[in-house]
Formats: C-alpha cells, structure tokens, sequence
C-alpha cells in the first residue's frame, strides 16, 4: 500500500520535530496556563494516527504534560471504578479492588508524562476529581508516573488534591528535576477516606523525608508542614530556591546544609513586610548565606504588597537595602534582582552601590524595581551610581533602576572610560528626571562604551513629563552600533 503524502512528509524527522515543537508548549511553561492558544490535544491526537512511525513521537508530545487527574483515571478499566457524587463533591471510588492486567493502557501513556500541574481553580479550568485514587494506583505503580520531571501541586482536600502526594518518590528521584508546592489549604478533618487520611497523615509526618531531593525548589506556601523544617537538610541537589519565609527562620535554617545553592528567590507576600525585613531577614540571611557564598550566582527579591503614595504625605514601608549585606559574601553573584515596586520603598544610596560593585565584579545583571517616588525622593545619582557600576563589574549587560539624572554640570573623572567590557544588552531608567540631555549622553558613552540608543530606555516621573523628550535626544545621542568595536 503506497504511503500517504502526510506520512511521507512526517517521516522526515526534522520536519516532524518542528511540527510537535510548534504544537507543544516550551518548555518550562507553567501547564496551568494552558490553554487551546498554547497547547492543540486534538491536532496531535489526530497527527499520531497518521502512521505507525510518527505515532510514538507525537504520543510523547501529546502526553508531555497533563493538568487534570481525570486524564490518568481514563486510562483505568471502567469496570472497576465510578463516580460519586456526595454533597456535591464528586469523586471517584473503586468498584473492585485494582489486578496487575488493568493497568496495560495506563503503563502506554503514563510512561510519557514529563510535567504535572495539579493546583486549585485558574482563569482557565477547575481541577477535576481524580487525585482519591492516585494511593490505591501506587500500589501498583511506584512510581506513577517514572519519567517525572516537573511537579506543580496545591495540596488540597478539595477534589482529593491531597492524594497527589503519591506522586512523589524519593526512592525513585521523582520528580527529578523541579518540585513546586503551592499554597495549600487542608485539614484532616476535612478528608472523607481512611486512605486520605494517611496520606494526610504522612504528608504531616516530620520523620518522613517525602520532599523531593530536585534542582529546582519552590515553596509557595501559606502554612508549613513540620517535614519542610526537616527535610531541607536532606536536598543536595537543590541548585535554584525559591520560598515565602513566613513563619520563622527555623523554616530555613536547612539553606545552610545546600551544598550547590546557585539560585535564591524570596518572595514575600501581602502583609508580611514589616515583620519580614525588622527581624527575619536579618537573622535569615547570615547563617543561610555563609554556608553558600561560593556557589550563590542569583538573588531574587519581591515583595508584591501594594502600595500608593498618600496625598497626605504618609511614608510606605522602608525597606533598607542594608539587609542584603550578607550577600557581599557571595563574591561570584552574576544577577541581583531586587522588586519593590509595589511593596515599599527602597532605601538604597550610592555608598550602597560602590559596595555592590566591589563585592560583585562578577555581575551581569542589576535590576532594583522601586516604586514611582517624587523627583525629590531619589536615593541614588546617575554619576556616581552608573559610573560604579561600570567601572565594577565590567561584564555588565542588563540594568535597570532609578537615579536622580538632573545634571547639568559635565561627568569629570581621570579615566576617560571606564573599562566596561561588553555590549549592553539594555540599560533602563525608571521614573528618573533628565538634565542636560548631552551631558548624560557623553557620560553614558564613558561609562557603557557599547551602549547603544536600541539598548537605552528612560521613563521621566510624573512630576516631570516633559523629560520624555529630553531622554529622547539622550538615546540619539548615544553613537555606538551593535557590532562596532569602540576604541
């Protein structure tokens, strides 16, 4: 029988590749997000019946990642399990106790999931019942899913959610690569089943190591488990960190033990920032920081509380740049990326930065996100702060701040340049005032020789709109081009 022009197109392995690249979402995508814009199920179910040969591939891609349970629950015999509805909460339940031969479809297609999204309700969808049956499949199937690389999980009585527990395997090193626990809102009470009760009971259980030794860790939780006190210890892959520290530092007392801690992000969360930057940062960072200063590249702080600036003249939370001194340790951090654009104003001075440049020479990334302030209020001044920067760290590329650019008296300094080495990727000025336009210009051009006007982006504040145009004669000012080689 002659092959179809589709299976003979498909069968160049270049040309399908690029069709299930086109068709799956990139990676690290959070599946949650998914949607029919991101993600098309029916054109893959449809391309892997084109043939037997490209049917694998295609499989693999259409089942890369699932964010539903009843995805899985599909694959099981319909003989053997319903669903209830009590109190309007459905769930399903078996009908029969599980035999090994009910699981030959589940074992095609569970073999191929790299990613999964349980959390609670999204913009896009609700998750389904499905999770209650995940500890009778465990016991069958340990692990479930063997090829589990990415694990996103709001732990939950709702819909069962707790019982996504049995997804993870120590033993196995699954997930293998990336581990998010989200908020999660669960109390025994709440749980309908002797089998989610013990689940709950061992997710609570302190002696029992169940966090997954990944390079990747997120805790984005609202309460904290007493294994996460315990466990962290335990986590020597743990390269990139990501938490909310909200009860006490004893919660992260186990950074010091990560021997290849590269990446920490702290976020905080809405009503948090006094008690965070008056008493726990300041006795967090020093012991977490110390026992990883030769490995910690990248720092991320956020603090996402909203704040206005009051027409009564009310200060917002001060949060003090002083805190992050503990970080001057790290003396190969790369990326520093501090945002306080919505929770508090930052409280940095140009002292401040001349000890960044000097502890970090290795930085390529600098990005200090405040919040819009009066013209008045800017803690930091273009001359002194640009000019520390790229005499610093001369492998620069990224930038983004605030400074107080009102000069109108010409940069004076004995090096003409300051010996910054690359071409700027983008340098970006947030809610700056503009002076002399070339003023800026010359000293932008000594201190960021390959600055280019593409590369270059000025916002005026409020106060000063007129500043637009004057940042506009900056950028066209500025006379390097990317790929020329300034003398």
């Amino acid at each position: 029988m002659e092959e179809s022009i589709a299976s003979r197109f498909f069968g160049i392995d270049e040309l399908l590749r690029l069709v299930l690249a086109y068709l799956t979402p990139p990676s690290g995508f959070r599946v949650s997000l998914l949607d029919s814009r991101h993600v098309k199920p029916d054109t893959l179910a449809s391309l892997a019946r084109v043939s037997r040969k490209i049917s694998g591939p295609t499989l693999d891609a259409l089942w890369s990642s699932i964010n539903q349970p009843n995805a899985i629950i599909g694959l099981l015999p319909i003989d053997a399990i319903e669903l209830t509805d009590s109190d309007g909460d459905p769930q399903y339940r078996l009908t029969r106790p599980f035999a090994p031969e009910d699981f030959a479809t589940f074992d095609k297609y569970a073999s191929r999931i790299h990613c999964v999204d349980f959390t609670g309700p999204t913009r896009y969808r609700r998750l389904t019942p499905g999770c209650e049956l995940l500890p009778c499949i465990k016991e069958f199937r340990n692990p479930i899913f063997p090829a589990l690389k990415e694990f996103i999980w709001e732990p939950s009585a709702n819909k069962g959610a707790i019982g996504a527990f049995h997804l993870l395997s120590r033993e196995a090193s699954v997930p293998r690569d990336e581990f998010h626990l989200l908020s999660w809102q669960v109390e025994r009470s709440a749980v309908n089943s002797d089998a989610m009760a013990k689940t709950f009971d061992a997710f609570m259980d302190p002696g029992l190591p169940w966090i997954p030794n990944v390079k990747r860790l997120t805790l984005c939780t609202h309460l904290y488990s007493p294994p996460l006190r315990t466990n962290l210890r335990t986590l020597s892959n743990v390269e990139h960190f990501s938490c909310q520290p909200l009860i006490n530092t004893s919660s992260f007392e186990g950074l010091s033990a990560l021997p290849h801690l590269r990446r920490l992000d702290i976020r905080l969360v809405k009503g948090d920032f006094d008690h965070i930057h008056t008493s726990l940062l300041a006795s967090f960072f020093p012991p977490a920081i110390s026992a990883c200063a030769a490995t910690l590249v990248h720092f991320d702080f956020v603090n996402p509380k909203p704040i206005r600036w009051l027409p009564d003249g009310s200060d917002p939370a001060l949060l003090q740049f002083a805190i992050f001194t503990p970080l001057y340790a790290c003396s190969g951090m790369q990326v520093l990326s501090v945002d306080a654009s919505r929770g508090a104003q930052l409280v940095i001075t140009d002292s401040d930065v001349r000890a960044m440049a000097r502890s970090w020479p290795a930085l390529r990334v600098v990005s200090l996100h405040e919040a819009p302030r009066p013209a008045s209020a800017h803690g930091l001044h273009l001359y002194d702060t640009l000019w520390a920067l790229a005499a610093g760290c001369p492998r620069l590329s990224r930038l983004e701040l605030t400074v107080d650019s009102d000069v109108a008296e010409a940069f004076s300094v004995e090096n003409r340049r300051s010996n910054h080495q690359v071409e700027m990727e983008s340098v970006v000025l947030n809610s700056s005032p503009c002076g002399d336009p070339l003023l800026i210009a010359d000293f932008l051009n000594r201190a960021f020789p390959r600055l280019s006007a593409e590369a270059f982006v000025a916002f005026p504040t409020k106060e000063r709109q007129e500043d637009e145009e004057k940042w506009a004669r900056v950028a066209a000012a500025l006379p390097y081009t990317p790929g020329d080689h300034p003398q």
